[in-house]
């Protein structure tokens, strides 16, 4: 999450505090019993005396952010006005459009110096002057006010402090018009809400009277004619009216109501016609007179306070025992109004296209209700909010709750939860005696309910929620975080942001109309690491010698339950000395398999108000409580699809798949060449004998022995004609076998080459210089790299060779020592 920190506008959990904080050295001499005594208060004996720790520890994790008038971080919320255009946002933290407003005003790094460098002191400012307030002021009005309290604190001179002034009142103009500003408190998910209200509502409102104005018209029209058609149009009187004063001077209406006559042409209109066009006039008419419409009916039980609710325009709340029974009462009444109109403004739409049926529509309008209203009806229905706390809804008003939620009325149910504790608990229970109940787990059970756990220090994932449920036109539930339950030693905002980290309240948001799988409906965003069981930050601190160490921590349930002064009994302050191995790790405890007997005594470290760390012994009843809350985070995580073990079990399982497969088709691949290498080597070893038998057969002996021997010198030159006759007379002789000639690139075999048609494949020249002789695509012996090799190489495979095919041809290295006897060798295999 976005934590706060000074002098950072967008500050992390990974900025260290200004003063390391520093690990003492043990002294003294400890009592044998200490550690005994530890054992005791792990395991919950209620008799055993501890030192807990004091108000001023906080999480190592936390130290950084202990002076809260130091911290910067997104509130006051800047509110865009309702009327805005469709594309603004609704909402940006004020120290973002601050920055971004005088950076367009100065860009240049010496333009409103002094405005740039006191910003964050005007914020301070701004949120401090909006504390006491529980509702949004106009943002213009109070930013100039903020400035004038920077100016005085400041004290400048008159030069400086006049151009500050220039530069605050040109950031006060250039504020968006009309926008408010929103600080921190308890009711800022109701504001939003009502913001988001105003946005919606109002366009939807216009654009239905907009409507309703024509329709009127068009059935004025109606009757106007109908009236026409009358005979009392052609009385006198009305004669008269109709021509006017100015018209009674030049025509006598008496006599032009004579010479009108009776009426003539169309069927006058149907009585029951005439009368639905008459009823649903004064229905569309009152519409019409409404000036401002409702936003939202809030029902509580005594949870907002009447000087409160005299700052919220058009809302109304009602106070009641049990706020979700109330609600669906109040949203019925409140639909069944709507009904009228919405009832109205349908048959006006028929009327005026002459589609009406009364055999097919006077039953669907005899039952019409908020059931039948359609989506962009249900969107003009102001939302009823009821007002609850979680404790509440999670004992004897569960029932109610779940029917609202399973009812399909367009009701939202805000819970305002304390992260820390069970709201299943019973009054004086101990806090963590029970699991955990979720009642967000529980919302998602109705599945056709918008549920969302927020955090009011996330404004803008909790505004996505409300819009979310609001335009979705169905039930919600929403339970939202404040951090006001929290100690007091930290901002409620920073605690509000622990809970998220500690998973404590994990952030989730379950749209049903947001697709057909679960995948689209569940939101898990905005959760810190969301793939670890707990977020892991840096943190640094110094020994007792002042050596700087850095180590990882994570932040995990039992760091977020220090902050909660009902839990602090859960601590032991371990003392400095004390050296055992039982003391581990929190961390290092819950990924060990719980055993009775586990002689491991957990601890997390805090640091106090003067910069000391140490470690804090936990309970046992804490650990257990830390893996509750671990496990429904891994459920959570499963749910949105980020670490969910069906998923990894079917990865594994394609991999093995791909694994195996890949094997198998290796392994017949080798098969398969194996298989066709003893084919091809067997055919082609017996090609080459039968070669080689036909050549032998086909030689004459005397010739051959002669040829080897001697090379046969050329004919004589015969002349053309001779040689042509010659040619002609001669008889054709039989077909041999082709010959093996030296490649014609050779220069007269100077060059190795081999036959390599008479080639048997028995590798006994590749094995000695794989290089030097390879294979062609038909497995037989070719020349490769004729320089890779020496020529006692060459001539010694072509003494070894079977078939009599490789031919060394002349040495390419003069300096190869021994050629004289090697030429003599590769003679006759030339």
């Amino acid at each position: 999450m976005q934590w706060a920190v000074a002098a950072a506008p967008s500050p992390s959990m990974r900025q260290q505090p200004s003063t390391v904080p520093v690990l003492p050295a043990g002294a003294g001499k400890l009592d044998g019993c200490l550690l005994i005594q530890l054992r005791r208060f792990y395991l919950g004996d209620p008799q055993v005396q501890i030192q807990p720790p004091g108000e001023d520890y906080l999480p190592a994790l936390l130290a950084a952010y202990r002076d809260g008038a130091r911290l910067r971080y997104g509130y006051p919320l800047f509110l865009y006005a309702p009327e805005g255009a469709a594309t603004d946002p609704l909402i940006e933290p004020l120290s973002e459009l601050l920055k971004r407003q005088l950076d367009a005003l100065a860009p240049g790094a010496d333009q409103a110096r002094i405005l740039k460098d006191n910003l964050s002191r005007l914020e301070a400012i701004l949120r401090q002057a909006l504390a006491p307030t529980a509702w949004p002021v106009a943002a213009a009005a109070l930013v100039k006010q903020a400035g004038q309290v920077l100016q005085d604190a400041l004290n400048l001179k008159p030069g400086p402090r006049d151009h500050l002034q220039a530069d605050l009142d040109r950031l006060c103009a250039a504020l968006p018009a009309e926008g408010q500003l929103l600080g921190y408190g308890g009711h800022v998910a109701v504001h939003l809400l009502l913001h988001v209200a105003r946005r919606r509502l109002i366009p939807r409102y216009r654009q239905l009277s907009e409507e309703i104005g024509q329709l009127l018209q068009h059935l004025q029209a109606l009757l106007d004619v109908e009236w026409n058609k009358s005979a009392a149009a052609r009385e006198p009187g009305a004669v008269a009216d109709s021509v006017g004063v100015a018209g009674s001077r030049f025509l006598d209406p008496a006599a032009l109501a004579r010479i009108m006559g009776q009426a003539r042409g169309g069927r006058p209109m149907a009585v029951t016609r005439r009368a639905r066009i008459e009823a649903v006039l004064p229905v569309l008419e009152a519409f019409q007179a409404r000036t401002m419409p409702m936003l939202a009916t809030f029902v509580h039980a005594g949870s907002l306070a009447a000087d409160w609710l005299q700052n919220l325009p058009a809302c109304t709340a009602v106070s009641v025992a049990d706020p979700c029974a109330e609600a669906a009462v109040l949203f019925d009444a409140q639909a069944g109004e709507f009904a009228q109109v919405f009832r109205a403004v349908r048959i006006a739409r028929l009327e005026v296209a002459g589609g009406y049926d009364p055999d097919r529509h006077d039953p669907w309008f005899a039952a019409f209700n908020w059931e039948a209203f359609s989506r962009d009806e249900l969107l003009l229905v102001p939302p009823v909010v009821a007002l609850e706390a979680a404790a509440a809804v999670a004992g004897d008003r569960l029932p109610c709750a779940s029917r609202l939620l399973n009812s399909g009325r367009p009701v939202q149910i805000f819970l305002d939860v304390c992260p820390g504790l069970n709201p299943a608990n019973q009054p004086g229970e101990e806090p963590l005696a029970n699991y955990q109940l979720e009642l967000g787990y529980l919302g998602i059970a109705h599945r056709q309910a918008t549920v969302q756990q927020a955090s009011i220090a996330r404004p803008q994932q909790l505004l996505e929620g409300l819009l979310a449920a609001l335009d979705g036109a169905r039930a919600g539930m929403h339970l939202i975080d404040s951090g006001l339950h929290a100690n007091s030693a930290v901002l409620p905002w920073l605690a509000a942001g622990a809970a998220v980290e500690g998973r404590a309240h994990p952030l989730l948001r379950f749209v049903p109309q947001a697709g057909a799988d679960w995948a689209a409906r569940m939101d898990f965003a905005g959760n810190p690491q969301p793939t670890a069981d707990w977020p892991v930050y840096p943190f640094q601190y110094r020994d007792a010698k002042g050596t700087a160490t850095s180590i990882e921590l994570a932040f995990t349930f039992a760091d977020f339950a220090l902050l909660e002064p009902g839990l602090r009994k859960h601590f032991c302050v371990i003392p400095a000395a004390l050296d055992a191995p039982e003391l581990i790790p929190l961390t290092e405890s819950m990924s060990r398999e719980t055993e009775p007997d586990d002689p491991h005594i957990p601890y997390i470290w805090a640091v106090d108000a003067a910069g000391g760390l140490h470690r804090i012994a936990v309970s046992r009843q804490l650990v257990a409580a830390c893996r509750d809350r671990r496990d429904y985070w891994r459920t959570l995580q499963e749910l949105a699809g980020v670490r969910n073990k069906y998923v990894e079990l079917a990865q594994a399982q394609v991999r093995a798949e791909a694994v195996e497969a890949a094997v198998a088709a290796r392994e017949r691949l080798q098969t398969e060449h194996a298989a066709a290498l003893d084919r091809v080597r067997n055919e082609t070893a017996g090609e080459a004998m039968q070669r080689l038998t036909q050549v032998l057969l086909g030689m004459d002996l005397l010739t051959a022995g002669q040829t080897l021997v001697s090379a046969p010198k050329p004919p004589p030159s015969v002349p053309p004609v001779a040689k042509h006759k010659a040619e002609a007379k001669a008889p054709v002789p039989k077909a041999a076998p082709p010959k093996s000639v030296p490649p014609a690139d050779s220069a007269a075999g100077e060059e190795p080459w081999i036959d390599s048609g008479l080639c048997t494949s028995c590798n006994e020249c590749t094995n000695r210089n794989p290089l030097l002789f390879v294979y062609n695509e038909n497995k037989q012996a070719v020349i490769g790299d004729s320089k890779a090799g020496t020529y006692a190489q060459l001539v010694a495979a072509a003494e070894a060779c079977p078939s009599r095919c490789i031919h060394p041809g002349k040495p390419l290295n003069p300096a190869e020592p021994g050629l004289e006897a090697l030429i003599q060798r590769a003679a006759p295999l030339n």
